[in-house]
């Protein structure tokens, strides 16, 4: 089956405080870079404005990673954790042409290896509306290997009764 994506019915913008990829059915609002492009608004467009995820607050959450690190033997376990609010050396937005983007977190640091990770996240709609959201991690550490991803990770949803369903 082919694929057909409306790309006039989608759109990226960029405003003073944050990102907006809609479509239709949904209007999904992330912070600026420095913001670590968090999901702030999560609207469901066709039940007239109900938010899934609504936390325009600082430390709003998109995605978070974690490496571990057996050691020696006899040595305990080490492990380190990164989010989308880790510093790192870039943070880019790229567009796709069918209105969806991908969020780049370039040279992230692991302990003890400057970096050594790499994040995209990328958010795309379908033909039905949807978003479709992935996660690609490059990891080019020696010491951690990654044990677990959170994405997309929304660490504020809305309240008991209210979009019960995304």
């Amino acid at each position: 089956m082919k694929s057909v994506v409306l790309g006039s019915l989608l759109s990226l913008a960029c405003a003073a405080f944050a990102l907006t990829l809609e479509n239709p059915s949904l209007r999904l609002v992330f912070a600026e870079a420095e913001g670590g492009y968090a999901v702030e608004r999560i609207e469901n467009r066709l039940a007239g404005g109900t938010d899934f995820v609504n936390s325009p607050a600082k430390g709003a959450s998109f995605w978070e990673l974690a490496f571990w690190n057996e050691g020696a033997p006899g040595d305990a376990k080490a492990g380190a954790r990164l989010t989308n609010l880790s510093p790192c050396r870039v943070k880019s937005v790229e567009r796709h042409a069918d209105g969806g983007a991908t969020f780049i977190w370039r040279g992230l640091d692991l302990p003890g290896e400057k970096g050594a990770v790499t994040v995209r996240a990328t958010v795309r709609f379908a033909v039905d509306g949807a978003s479709r959201w992935s996660l690609e991690v490059q990891n080019a550490s020696t010491v951690f290997g990654l044990a677990e991803t959170k994405y997309p990770y929304f660490s504020h949803d809305s309240k008991s009764g209210e979009a019960d369903v995304l």
